[in-house]
């Protein structure tokens, strides 16, 4: 007997061990994993935090005149009637306008731009015409690139009659911040 009752202990820890003990564990060992992933977490939060903070004091640090710059290279969001008065007083420079505009966002839902990989920014495309000599034209297109707005001129069609001035379709790609 005084032999039997330490192994019936023995297999008694052991048991215990292998199951209850021993799950709850491997448990806690989950567990510590899961905290301490969180706590990275929590740091790269602060850090994201701290970030925002220097980039708000950064931006509160620019001028009135520098945001507003900064607000039309890249506006916040979509103001297609000031493009078009942008794009028509560039074009009255000299002496033209810009005529059947269209408009169109780069996707059949209606909103910017959005593929499978999410960006910052959207854009929108729009397509108009003007009549002017090609001199004039070239003036134009530098006077388009040295804008303020950000944009990609994605396309340029033109025809000629016997007046000297061309008939230019161009179509553009601008962005705008989400």
């Amino acid at each position: 007997m005084k032999f039997l009752t330490p192994l019936l202990f023995i297999s008694l820890a052991a048991g215990a061990f292998y199951w209850f003990i021993n799950p709850i564990y491997k448990d806690i060992g989950i567990l510590r994993d899961k905290t301490e992933k969180l706590d990275a977490a929590i740091v790269r939060a602060r850090n994201a935090v701290e970030k925002k903070d220097d980039l708000v004091v950064k931006l509160n640090s620019f001028g009135v005149e520098d945001r507003s710059r900064l607000e039309k290279l890249i506006p916040n969001n979509v103001d297609n009637i000031r493009l078009i008065v942008d794009l028509n007083s560039i074009a009255a420079k000299y002496g033209a306008g810009i005529k059947d505009i269209k408009v169109s966002e780069n996707n059949s839902s209606g909103s910017l731009d959005q593929s499978s990989d999410i960006k910052p920014y959207g854009s929108l495309t729009l397509s108009f015409g003007t009549s002017m000599s090609y001199d004039n034209f070239i003036r134009y297109i530098i006077d388009l690139q040295q804008n303020l707005r950000l944009s990609d001129i994605t396309g340029v069609d033109f025809k000629s009659d016997n007046s000297g001035l061309y008939d230019y379709v161009i179509t553009l790609k601008t962005y705008v911040m989400r």
